[in-house]
C-alpha cells in the first residue's frame, strides 16, 4: 500500500505534500495509530 498525503487548498484543489517534508506529520500519525507492525 502506498499513501499519498495531501492538503486541500481553499477546499477546492488537492495538493500533494512531500512525504519527507510536511507530509511526514500526517504519515507519522497514521503509523502511530495503525495496528500494523511497521517501522519506516
Amino acid at each position: 500500500m502506498r499513501l499519498h498525503p495531501y492538503v486541500m487548498i481553499l477546499a477546492a484543489r488537492a495538493a500533494l505534500t512531500d512525504p519527507m517534508g510536511d507530509g511526514r506529520y500526517v504519515l507519522d500519525r497514521i503509523w502511530a495509530n495503525s495496528k500494523l507492525d511497521y517501522t519506516p
